[in-house]
């Protein structure tokens, strides 16, 4: 399915809350919408007070539709830092592992 109708949203003021974007994304879906996407920026200027996380709202999305399609608009990998995962610095002590079993 090749998305045509999308909807854009800033995850700022009304929309910072997740279960709420989670709601509007259900009944995107239901009035026939292709997609829902979502912004994933670094800085906000005033008057922006609350900003939701991008990857829990899409979360919240993911468990309120089925056939939607959904992802950030933009996601700054510097922000995110996959690279850094698990790689250690030369010379430097191992961490300590917490295991969760």
């Amino acid at each position: 399915m090749t998305p045509q109708h999308a909807l854009w949203l800033p995850l700022f003021g009304e929309l910072a809350d997740p279960a709420l974007v989670a709601r509007l994304a259900a009944e995107a879906e239901d009035a026939g919408w292709h997609g829902v996407f979502v912004w994933d920026h670094l800085r906000w200027r005033e008057p922006v007070t609350a900003v939701a996380d991008p990857w829990i709202t899409l979360a919240a999305i993911a468990t309120t539709t089925s056939r939607l399609r959904f992802g950030p608009m933009v996601s700054p990998i510097t922000r995110r830092r996959p690279a850094r995962r698990g790689v250690r610095r030369p010379g430097a002590r191992p961490r300590a592992r917490r295991s969760l079993s």
